[in-house]
């Protein structure tokens, strides 16, 4: 399997990335349709990386900085995390963990927030299995992948 990561640069870039964002929107029963102009306009904003087999593009990660003033730690927030149905189970997820924790040790992050839709089991399970803290909410679960974590992750690639 001859995968490749890639940032987005080129306008049919965000263009794949805008469908994939829309996947995962349809995966949450949710009517979004990402502009690829503005993930354009606005790659500033945000990080975030394109996994490809061959030509095709299946599936995508988004993160963003955020720091703590009370506490005066920086951290990354895992915002999206998408890989097509039938790629799954293939490491093709971790292999995009990786892009976001790589970008957090650089940047000297205290930990990697990440939101995830309470009941969706397979991300849950997929996040514990990284080492994550899970924080129970009523509407939503928190996880948190903290440095340790990462440096312990990214000693085993």
């Amino acid at each position: 399997m001859n995968i490749t990561i890639r940032a987005p640069e080129t306008d049919a870039d965000f263009e794949s990335l805008a469908q994939l964002a829309g996947q995962l929107a349809q995966f949450h029963h949710e009517d979004l349709c990402p502009n690829p102009n503005k993930l354009k306009a606005d790659r500033d904003w945000f990080s975030s990386r394109i996994v490809s087999i061959g030509n095709a593009d299946i599936g995508f990660v988004g993160w963003h900085k955020l720091y703590a003033c009370q506490s005066a730690e920086r951290a990354m927030e895992l915002q999206n995390i998408f890989v097509k149905p039938e790629f799954r189970g293939k490491g093709i997820g971790f292999r995009l963990i990786l892009e976001v924790i790589d970008d957090a040790l650089v940047h000297n992050c205290a930990e990697i927030k990440i939101g995830l839709r309470k009941g969706n089991i397979e991300a849950l399970e997929f996040y514990k299995m990284l080492g994550c803290t899970v924080i129970d909410r009523n509407d939503s679960w928190r996880c948190k992948l903290k440095r340790s974590d990462m440096e312990r992750i990214v000693s085993k690639k």
